[in-house]
């Protein structure tokens, strides 16, 4: 019987839990495929699902704890929602892809490091557009500014800037504190870290 070498989905973590959910989704639908319980000829998502109770029974079964206590109790559905794959399906997408999306672009904000010879311009750059991505909403400034400092690779300069700026400083002067106390060289990054900039 082909049902029997189809391996029984299993939902895996390896840290990336939108990737995780995406797998775990694709070997969930084929599984169900060779037990002739889900039908992607059918017009909507609510019909493929043509044995929905059973493959509900294969998705509950097939989550570890955490999973499943989300399932139950974290993605705002309705206990007869619950028992439609379509939707159980698309809200646990939703779930792992948004929450753990953000946690992963804090994680990677909180990781940056300027690039040695980097200019300062280009680090302010990367330091927006990844602060961008992670939905800090009345705090971006502040954390943007203090990512900035944190990540520089001249002692130096993080020195010079933590004299001169205030911690309600926005991040938009940045800029302007460092070319008005270092001059151009600031700008090009190309100066060893521990030289003296003035």
């Amino acid at each position: 019987m082909a049902a029997s070498n189809t391996p029984f989905p299993c939902f895996k973590t390896t840290g990336d839990n939108k990737h995780d959910i995406d797998i775990y989704t694709e070997d969930l639908r084929d599984y169900c495929v060779m037990q002739n319980w889900y039908d992607s000829s059918k017009e909507t998502k609510a019909q493929r699902w043509t044995k929905p109770d059973k493959a509900i029974a294969c998705l509950r079964a097939s989550l570890p704890p955490q999973a499943r206590a989300i399932y139950k109790y974290s993605l705002g559905l309705s206990d007869e929602d619950q028992k439609k794959p379509h939707l159980v399906i698309d809200a646990l997408r939703k779930f792992y892809g948004a929450s753990i999306g953000v946690s992963w672009e804090r994680q990677k904000f909180l990781r940056l490091l300027q690039e040695e010879n980097e200019p300062i311009a280009s680090w302010e750059t990367r330091v927006r557009n990844q602060g961008a991505q992670c939905e800090y909403e009345d705090f971006a400034d502040k954390l943007m500014r203090d990512q900035f400092k944190a990540g520089l690779t001249s002692e130096v300069l993080c020195v010079k800037l933590n004299r001169w700026s205030n911690p309600s400083t926005p991040t938009l002067n940045i800029m302007h504190h460092r070319t008005s106390c270092c001059g151009d060289r600031l700008g090009t990054g190309s100066y060893p870290p521990d030289s003296k900039i003035m």
